[in-house]
């Protein structure tokens, strides 16, 4: 899986997953998230752009991100739900700020930050890192 020291500054402002977390099942994109989660800052958020998937398919609904979501279990993927996301995030230590969802279609934007309640040890998570940020 991915190592978040070699591949994620630790506490920039912004990290940015765009068409990613479709491509994986859940477990997968708890790893992939909880990796970004720990170089993240205070400050930090997580940006999330992929469709969101509707709790329900209702009559007159754009059908791309229902083809799409064909396509991607076809490739060992998944289209997310709100609630598929809420629940990557938590697991991965972060709570959504807010889905911003497209005009049209099923595209979104979600963020995400560390939860509030979150507190650090001030052990190092990375070895050979001096950073205050390497928890």
């Amino acid at each position: 899986m991915l190592q978040a020291v070699h591949l994620f500054p630790l506490d920039a402002h912004l990290y940015l997953l765009r068409r990613i977390l479709h491509d994986f099942y859940e477990p997968i994109c708890v790893e992939l998230v909880k990796n970004i989660a720990s170089a993240m800052g205070a400050t930090s958020r997580l940006l999330i752009g992929d469709s969101v998937m509707p709790e329900k398919a209702n009559v007159g609904d754009d059908r791309m991100v229902y083809q799409m979501e064909f396509s991607m279990m076809v490739l060992t993927g998944q289209e997310k739900t709100a609630k598929q996301f809420e629940r990557i995030s938590e697991a991965a230590g972060l709570e959504l700020v807010k889905i911003w969802h497209a005009p049209v279609g099923a595209q979104a934007i979600v963020e995400a930050r560390l939860k509030s309640e979150q507190t650090y040890t001030g052990q190092q998570k990375f070895p050979g890192c001096h950073s205050s940020r390497c928890l």
